[in-house]
């Protein structure tokens, strides 16, 4: 959770858990190409509110979006957007194994 002037929005992960965030992480599933607006805004409204709090942070979405052939959209609509890193994931474990890996890595968090 993170408190930003007229609220507090809460990311689905966080390093550290608490104090500055360094990393965010916030997952959303677009079930269908009609949320494709509406979660997107959400996300880029919470990266912006982040960013305002934690400025040195990163920002990574973790998406479930089930149309493979739409996702180049989603990331051109975050360009620009101050979004570290964009991923896809099913709603396998394996994907959602793999996903994490990926966020982990690109934040330099792993290896």
């Amino acid at each position: 959770m993170f408190t930003h002037v007229g609220g507090t929005f809460e990311l689905d992960a966080a390093y550290p858990e608490q104090g500055n965030v360094e990393v965010g992480v916030d997952v959303k599933r677009f079930e269908s190409p009609r949320d494709f607006h509406k979660r997107g805004d959400e996300i880029t409204q919470k990266v912006s509110h982040l960013r305002d709090v934690h400025p040195s942070s990163q920002f990574f979405a973790v998406i479930y979006y089930p149309f493979p052939g739409r996702h180049p959209a989603v990331r051109r609509r975050y360009q620009g957007q101050r979004i570290d890193g964009i991923v896809f994931a099913a709603e396998t474990t394996e994907s959602i194994h793999e996903a994490a890996k990926r966020v982990l890595r690109a934040a330099g968090l792993a290896t």
